[in-house]
């Protein structure tokens, strides 16, 4: 799964190897000043030689110099590194998405799914490009400190490293509670998304029951909960290393214990155990540092096996495909369905001819929307196959989607001007066209209407348009498509009677050649339709 995301990286493997050596030129520029300051203690001091002062302070200037500008450009090449692989996992994540059977994506929350691609994926991120990068910053840091200190003194040098075994055993020991408090935190801050995400979704709702206390209530309890488990979090890691923190403070006292002994006795200078203690309080913050990087890989796996599941879910075989030109009928075989050991349908035989409209109607719960979803794709039988023609299963027909287009009651709107919306998922139109669209669905009047006519911005709730207003919009964008076949699901519920019987009569004109399949309530609307199903005790029955 780590390989997996790691090979996000590669686009940008020649900017991340020339930020690595970026990063180990200025890392090991910064070990100069120790050095440069033992030096001019122990040997430029005692001489006089005020020249040669000026002449290494210059050298150290020019150091600090370099070291500015190599940091800068690494900072602007891992910017870009981490947010090309940003932008790489979080599109593929939701092409992915796109593809998932409404099955899967129904048992998650919009909330979560949304976490998902924001706040997910940038937690991978860090544990991809952000941990491999440092590891190489502090890596390259320790060692090069460790040479230093073993250059000066090496006694010493294994004296003050004593204590890396119990800064192992304090890491090792946090480590599960860290992992499994990330896990819960990460669910809960999805909640929480969730939550906001429905509440402004079903603002109409709270306003008409004057729920705003209750739902104020709703909000701080959520927000209580995702505070105590970053309060935990918190407690957990500030432990962990303050605990590293005070064991690595320890070093500096044996340092100036047994150093200072030997400075006392002529064994070693003063100069350089000056530089001594600089290196060592230089080895601390990278330690502590590899140390959080690690805290924050596990929290990146938490998030990796959250994402990893949707790529493994819609993986592709192009060979299992055909692209058939013609239809001429769909046929259910023998098809059933079940949902948490619910039988929808059993052994359900049932043919659609084009040229023909079908009215569906049925009890709420009967299987309405099941057996559009079969249609469409959306849902795979249990038992039993969908037929194109006869002959071939339409889940092996990888251009399923161009022979039909589906309209629901519900909003089908997108952020973007009226007719962006009409020319939605349809690549090749002309002006007369997309005229003839707008005057079949009688829509000319309402756009004329409208301040800025077909070029005015709608929000994703098209707010400034009527129900029945939205619905025509969908219902242009199908007579736009021509599809073989059209599928109406209680889209003309917020329409009059008179609108309706004008589009079924541009439809019956229009798509005279495709199949039409109609789901309704009303019974008055039935009239437009050749042939009626009933659903009912899981099967479907000629009326």
């Amino acid at each position: 799964m780590f390989f997996f995301f790691l090979n996000y990286l590669r686009p940008n493997a020649i900017k991340g190897i020339f930020a690595s050596l970026l990063l180990i030129i200025t890392s090991l520029l910064s070990l100069a000043t120790p050095y440069v300051l033992k030096i001019i203690i122990d040997d430029i001091f005692p001489s006089g030689n005020y020249r040669d002062l000026m002449n290494i302070l210059m050298l150290l200037l020019g150091i600090y110099i370099i070291r500015i500008l190599g940091n800068l450009l690494f900072e602007v090449l891992f910017t870009r590194i981490n947010q090309e692989t940003i932008n790489d996992i979080r599109i593929d994540l939701f092409s992915s998405l796109l593809r998932e059977k409404l099955g899967k994506l129904k048992k998650k929350r919009i909330g979560e799914l949304v976490f998902l691609l924001k706040d997910d994926v940038e937690t991978i991120q860090d544990g991809v490009s952000s941990f491999g990068l440092k590891i190489v910053n502090n890596g390259i840091t320790i060692i090069g400190i460790l040479i230093m200190l073993f250059v000066l003194n090496y006694k010493l040098t294994f004296l003050s490293l004593f204590v890396l075994p119990f800064i192992f055993i304090s890491t090792k020991t946090f480590l599960p509670e860290i992992r499994k408090s990330f896990k819960k935190l990460q669910a809960k801050d999805s909640e929480l998304h969730d939550f906001y995400f429905e509440r402004i979704k079903n603002i109409r709702v709270i306003k008409s029951f004057n729920t705003y206390i209750r739902e104020k209530k709703n909000a701080t309890r959520l927000q209580r909960e995702l505070i105590h488990y970053y309060v935990r979090i918190s407690l957990i890691k500030g432990g962990s290393n303050h605990l590293t923190g005070f064991l690595i403070a320890i070093g500096p006292l044996i340092v100036l214990l047994y150093g200072g002994k030997q400075v006392f006795e002529g064994l070693m200078s003063l100069g350089a155990l000056v530089a001594f203690l600089q290196y060592l309080n230089k080895l601390y913050n990278p330690m502590l540092n590899l140390i959080n990087s690690y805290n924050e890989l596990e929290r990146a796996k938490v998030s990796m096996a959250r994402v990893y599941e949707h790529f493994q879910d819609n993986i592709i075989t192009p060979s299992s495909f055909s692209n058939p030109k013609e239809f001429e009928s769909l046929f259910l075989k023998n098809v059933s369905i079940s949902y948490n050991n619910k039988h929808v349908f059993e052994e359900v035989n049932l043919g659609f001819q084009r040229g023909n409209v079908y009215g569906i109607i049925g009890a709420s719960g009967s299987g309405k929307t099941s057996l559009i979803d079969l249609i469409c794709g959306f849902l795979e039988p249990c038992k039993g196959t969908v037929l194109m023609n006869n002959v071939q299963g339409i889940r092996n027909i990888s251009n399923w989607n161009q022979f039909y287009a589906l309209i629901e009651k519900e909003n089908q709107i997108f952020s973007g001007d009226v007719i962006t919306n009409i020319k939605y998922g349809i690549t090749k139109t002309n002006p007369q066209e997309i005229k003839n669209a707008i005057g079949l669905s009688g829509l000319f009047e309402v756009i004329n209407n409208l301040e800025h006519k077909e070029h005015t911005v709608l929000t994703n709730n098209a707010s400034i348009l009527s129900d029945g207003q939205k619905q025509r919009i969908s219902f242009s964008r199908a007579f736009l498509k021509k599809p073989p076949i059209l599928i109406i699901d209680e889209a003309t519920s917020s329409l009059d009677s008179k609108t309706e019987e004008l589009l079924f009569e541009n439809i019956r004109r229009e798509l005279k050649e495709s199949l039409i399949i109609f789901i309704t309530h009303r019974t008055a609307s039935l009239k437009y339709c050749d042939k009626i199903y009933e659903i009912t005790d899981r099967k479907i029955n000629l009326v």
